[in-house]
């Protein structure tokens, strides 16, 4: 059928409940900033702008402004906990919402995989304040998609290549130099177990996997007090982390060994900071951020209990930073 010029194919939206007509692999294109990743969002059938990646967020969000501008009703109150303590919003609903760049179906360069848009299906958001956030990262920020959001089927983050690959779960094949590690949950985020090396013994740490961090590593103070032999040199600056709930203070240098994904590192950059308090406890908890997260392809698979990781070669800086 002729479409007559300047029309376009119709948007091709692959519903995240209904698999049947799915392709093998949805390629989905992402933009950066700094070391965020960045997915044009829907609400309602509308364009929502730019949202942010967040396996650290366990609820979808909107911006205040935005959730007015949209009418999103409201729907009851709650509160979240972010590094700086606890934030109440108001939720609002939507009847529709789903990510993914143009919609327009077309083959993306690998066998079985198109580009398209991902649908979401109905939600609740939080509704939270991101004016702040969004200036940090020079964007317009329209909200997070959270990492409950995409868990019900395996699905890749690649920084370098700025793609977010959705898997149909039948299909799904781990890439052959992928290694396997076991993806645990903590408060239904994404956890796995890393080590420290103070010298003298190997320290265990429980990471949250979190591309809504900027920094490599953020463990809890307590880790440096009980074993200062984990870092390089001490303590090398003094800052601060803003996320959900304001800010925290932060001691900022490197850990000397770590090992992650079956990789030995060293000269990893740290922030030491006081946890939130819905991660203290018997385990060192802490998370592992997009200036390391960006150096790995991961594909999490929820709901079988695993993660896959590759790191991305061909860098000076990461070649330096595992041990040979």
């Amino acid at each position: 059928m002729d479409r007559g010029p300047g029309r376009v194919a119709a948007p091709a939206v692959y519903d995240l409940d209904e698999r049947a007509g799915w392709p093998e692999r949805l390629d989905i294109p992402l933009a950066r900033s700094g070391g965020y990743l960045l997915i044009p969002a829907y609400v309602d059938g509308r364009s929502a702008g730019l949202m942010m990646i967040d396996t650290g967020a366990t609820i979808s969000v909107v911006a205040q402004g935005l959730a007015g501008t949209l009418g999103l009703p409201a729907d009851g109150r709650g509160r979240t906990v972010g590094v700086g303590g606890f934030e109440d919003f108001d939720y609002r609903t939507a009847e529709a919402f789903s990510i993914g760049g143009d919609g327009v179906a077309v083959p993306s360069g690998r066998r079985g995989a198109l580009r398209g848009t991902l649908g979401l299906g109905p939600r609740r958001f939080a509704s939270l304040n991101l004016l702040g956030f969004g200036r940090s990262l020079g964007v317009g920020l329209a909200g997070i998609v959270g990492f409950t959001d995409l868990a019900p089927v395996p699905f890749t983050l690649d920084a370098a290549a700025q793609t977010l690959t959705v898997h149909r779960p039948d299909a799904f094949r781990p890439a052959a130099g992928a290694t396997r590690h076991r993806l645990h949950r903590y408060r239904r985020l994404p956890m796995v177990r890393a080590e420290l090396d103070d010298g003298r013994q190997r320290v265990e740490v429980w990471l949250i996997v979190d591309y809504g961090a900027d920094t490599a590593l953020t463990l809890p103070t307590e880790v440096v007090d009980r074993f200062p032999g984990v870092v390089s040199v001490g303590a090398s600056g003094a800052g601060r982390t803003r996320g959900v709930g304001g800010t925290v203070e932060s001691r900022q240098t490197w850990v000397r060994r770590f090992r992650l994904f079956g990789l030995d590192l060293r000269d990893v950059p740290v922030n030491f900071e006081t946890p939130p308090p819905t991660m203290r406890g018997d385990r060192l908890i802490g998370r592992v951020g997009n200036g390391l997260l960006q150096h790995f392809r991961l594909t999490f698979h929820a709901s079988h209990g695993y993660v896959y990781a590759e790191w991305t070669p061909g860098t000076p800086e990461n070649d330096a930073a595992v041990e040979p």
